[in-house]
């Protein structure tokens, strides 16, 4: 059964949205037995099944779910994309009274930058890099973090100079890298490495690991 579950999520992420009949067929299993695997995926409000067909309704949910049941980082990174990790960012921090920027560009002389999701609150703001990457080298994710960094200390040079003008006003810019799954390393360079499935949770003590991992940060 749990095989199966991973093949009926793995398939899932790739379609989004199937007829409960292709999708019975495809996985060579009866009715029942379909229901059965859903059941658990529907109460978790990952797919909906309704008229005959099962859509997904929390695509990064479901990919977690996938890891959980044991399909390699590769089967899932390759069924989500970049706009996915953004969606599923940008919605946490609403839900957190974060006013939010997707895909935030600008730039001056000293050069240009693009940041993935932009959100603050009061006088804290967060620059968010969205990679889902399959798992990849330290020294891959050390040069993405390195790049990153420029990135915002730009935008941080870009606020100040009114060149951009969001509405943060005042605090501190929090450069995080988001990512599907879990590395050995929580901080690179004082920047944050945050799995997506632990993005909730640092968003509420984003300011206490601030303090207790002297994370970098840029002062507007």
């Amino acid at each position: 059964m749990a095989t199966l579950l991973a093949d009926l999520i793995k398939h899932l992420l790739y379609v989004r949205y199937i007829d409960f009949e292709t999708l019975k067929k495809i996985l060579k299993v009866a009715p029942e037995v379909l229901e059965r695997l859903l059941l658990p995926l529907e109460s978790q409000d990952l797919v909906r099944v309704y008229d005959g067909r099962v859509e997904v309704s929390n695509v990064i949910g479901l990919a977690i779910e996938g890891l959980r049941s044991g399909l390699t980082h590769d089967s899932v990174a390759g069924g989500l994309n970049w706009r996915d990790f953004e969606r599923y960012a940008s919605k946490i921090l609403e839900a957190h009274g974060f006013m939010v920027y997707r895909g935030l560009r600008g730039g001056f002389s000293e050069g240009r930058f693009e940041i993935d999701v932009f959100g603050f609150k009061e006088t804290l703001a967060l620059a968010i890099d969205c990679k889902h990457w399959k798992r990849t080298h330290f020294s891959i994710l050390r040069n993405h973090v390195e790049r990153h960094i420029s990135r915002v200390e730009l935008l941080s040079y870009a606020i100040r100079a009114r060149v951009v003008d969001v509405g943060f006003r005042r605090g501190k810019i929090l450069p995080v890298i988001v990512t599907l799954a879990e590395h050995s390393r929580n901080t690179i360079n004082n920047v944050p490495i945050v799995p997506i499935s632990k993005f909730n949770d640092f968003i509420l003590n984003a300011r206490k690991y601030m303090e207790e991992l002297s994370l970098i940060t840029f002062k507007v």
